[in-house]
């Protein structure tokens, strides 16, 4: 059990190094906003209205996280 804990927590860690690197990317910082307009139009969707950043954090972040699964 406590290996199966670890493993959980070193993707949750990874995840979140990934997440907030990304931000940095490139000569620009990009916004959770940014990111989550940018995943509706790569879905051919029109973006949600984000109440606050969190959601939109969550949104993009979703998306992330499909990306990255093990396949």
């Amino acid at each position: 059990m406590a290996a199966d804990f670890a493993e959980t927590q070193a993707r949750i860690q990874a995840m979140t190094a990934l997440h907030e690197i990304l931000h940095l990317a490139g000569k620009n910082q990009f916004s959770d906003y940014d990111y989550a307009n940018t995943v509706a139009a790569m879905r051919g969707v029109t973006a949600p209205t984000f109440g606050n950043v969190r959601q939109a954090s969550d949104y993009w972040n979703g998306a992330l996280e499909t990306a990255c699964k093990p396949r």
